[in-house]
């Protein structure tokens, strides 16, 4: 069964960064998690666009802990966690049942982004391991006014089961770090 993240109120598609692909919300013919925005691009898409494009940025939303133990895509700007759990906020492991919203979210990325609505508007890249938790960093800067924000459907690992074909940026060999680079982490 494929997993469809509910829509809410769509933006229009000229918010769309036009160098991109338009992308579409499916891998290999079935549907992954829907956004506001409807911005989608492929693991290889995305490698391609950043490798292009000194302007992009890619944002991996995956706890620290995860990235130190995992690794990451080596064009990653920054890890933002997404989540927080009440139990520790660097998150040493993560806990679905008492995660919330990164209190920091936001403010680490207009960090990155710069302020304002031209920070808004810049390109983001967003991944975790299988576009589940990246679908819901996308609504979340949706809601707050950003409107190029892209997700990565097979995220870095690909997917479960639930969507076949989804191989992911590890998977497809495109380049990847052991260990963060400092650069990569905090403000």
């Amino acid at each position: 069964m494929a997993l469809v993240w509910p829509l809410a109120i769509p933006v229009p598609a000229c918010a769309a960064d036009v160098r991109l692909p338009a992308g579409q919300a499916t891998v290999g013919g079935a549907s992954i998690k829907a956004t506001m925005l409807g911005l989608y691009l492929t693991s290889i898409e995305a490698a391609e666009a950043l490798a292009k494009f000194s302007d992009i940025l890619l944002v991996d939303v995956r706890p620290m802990a995860a990235v130190e133990r995992d690794g990451l895509a080596a064009p990653t700007h920054k890890v933002i966690p997404l989540f927080v759990t009440s139990t520790s906020s660097d998150i040493a492991r993560y806990d679905a049942a008492r995660a919330q919203i990164n209190p920091h979210f936001l403010s680490q990325i207009e960090a990155m982004t710069g302020q304002g609505a031209e920070g808004r508007r810049r390109t983001i890249i967003v991944i975790c391991p299988d576009g589940s938790h990246s679908a819901i960093a996308v609504d979340h800067l949706a809601d707050h006014g950003y409107a190029n924000v892209y997700l990565i459907v097979d995220g870095a690992a690909g997917s479960s089961q639930s969507v076949p074909g989804a191989v992911g940026w590890r998977r497809h060999g495109l380049p990847w770090l052991a260990k963060p680079r400092p650069d990569q982490v905090g403000r």
